[in-house]
């Protein structure tokens, strides 16, 4: 009987990453297009978690060892002491100057309130009869003035601003304002009001949101 010596020629399977969100706007993609994809890939691979890594610290423990008392982790925690986390931007401050810029717009065809919501801001124009047929020149002023004062701020956003910034009611619009970190923020989302990608996209969605109503009423002489 005689053996002969076998070679096996192994395909290296290329690899197919995942695609991902834009981190950036597209403007700022075109010119690092390359670049930025190779960060990416390099990125996703120290943040991906292995689902089948399961082990547990009972298990890496030798035989011979025993595993740390919750009182000696209370007593770890306790003297460790607690960072002092300041917000870098002023979240319900932001907010309101976005709405305050929709209420000042509105003021010039009458009397216009701001009021806090429950979930946002609320924007109530009352217009005189004889001014009436200016409510939707009116809306458009508040909705300009919208998109400026988020652009003039640090880090809020109309979500959608590049598309359907502005959801039609039956007596205003309404918007959702959100706080985003530019470099880290899913800028599909911020522009376009969508994400294909949903709960897997590597990128954040803003979590700090509120919702801007404007709205105008007949101001009925008393």
């Amino acid at each position: 009987m005689a053996v002969r010596n076998t070679f096996l020629e192994l395909e290296e399977e290329a690899f197919c990453g995942r695609p991902r969100a834009a981190s950036a706007p597209p403007a700022v993609r075109a010119a690092h297009g390359k670049d930025h994809e190779n960060a990416s890939a390099s990125a996703s691979t120290a943040d991906e978690v292995c689902s089948v890594c399961t082990t547990s610290s009972e298990e890496l423990l030798p035989d011979s060892a025993e595993a740390p008392s919750a009182s000696a982790h209370a007593a770890a925690h306790a003297a460790a002491p607690m960072p002092l986390i300041q917000p870098r931007f002023n979240v319900y401050e932001g907010f309101r100057l976005v709405a305050l810029a929709a209420c000042s717009a509105l003021s010039g065809y009458g009397m216009a309130e701001l009021h806090q919501s429950r979930f946002g801001f609320q924007v109530v124009l009352k217009l005189p009869c004889h001014l009436k047929h200016l409510k939707d020149v009116a809306l458009g002023m508040a909705k300009q003035s919208v998109l400026k004062a988020a652009q003039r701020s640090s880090g809020t956003y109309v979500v959608g601003y590049c598309h359907e910034p502005f959801m039609k009611m039956p007596l205003g619009f309404s918007a959702l304002l959100c706080l985003a970190e530019p470099n880290g923020a899913c800028w599909d989302l911020l522009r376009w009001g969508s994400c294909d990608f949903g709960d897997s996209c590597r990128w954040a969605h803003p979590t700090l949101r509120a919702t801007l109503n404007v709205m105008t009423v007949e101001d009925s002489p008393k």
